[in-house]
């Protein structure tokens, strides 16, 4: 499966970084952290493009948002990542993104702040026994 450059990797990579220096259990809570985080990720960002119409900074995308559903749709959280299921969906988010001149699948600094959050509770609960 081919994906589309974003920040989503990124932003949960800093989370884990940031709680590497725990040694029991990290790979357990790196693979929650990730699962969880893209999880969390994917409605989020769907809802902020496709609903609402906002770019990764904060701004209108612009006047069509759903035409088919299908960029939509293919949007998906995967281990490695989110991305896009086939070449054609990658190419037309980014033609999207140039047309626009903005990133619009880019976490916003609300989502990463909801998926620190997460990744806050996933080690409190892990050293709580929950």
């Amino acid at each position: 499966m081919i994906t589309m450059t974003h920040n989503a990797r990124s932003v949960i990579d800093g989370i884990l970084t940031s709680i590497s220096y725990l040694n029991t259990g990290t790979g357990i809570l790196n693979a929650a952290i990730k699962t969880e985080g893209y999880n969390l990720l994917l409605p989020l960002i769907k809802t902020r493009i496709h609903v609402n119409g906002i770019a990764a900074d904060g701004s209108p995308i612009g006047s069509i948002l759903v035409r088919t559903g299908h960029l939509r749709d293919s949007l998906v959280a995967l281990p490695e990542g989110i991305g896009f299921a086939d070449d054609a969906m990658v190419s037309r988010a980014q033609q999207l993104e140039t047309k626009y001149g903005k990133p619009i699948w880019d976490a916003t600094v609300a989502e990463e702040q909801q998926v620190i959050q997460l990744a806050q509770n996933i080690v409190n609960d892990a050293f709580s026994g929950k």
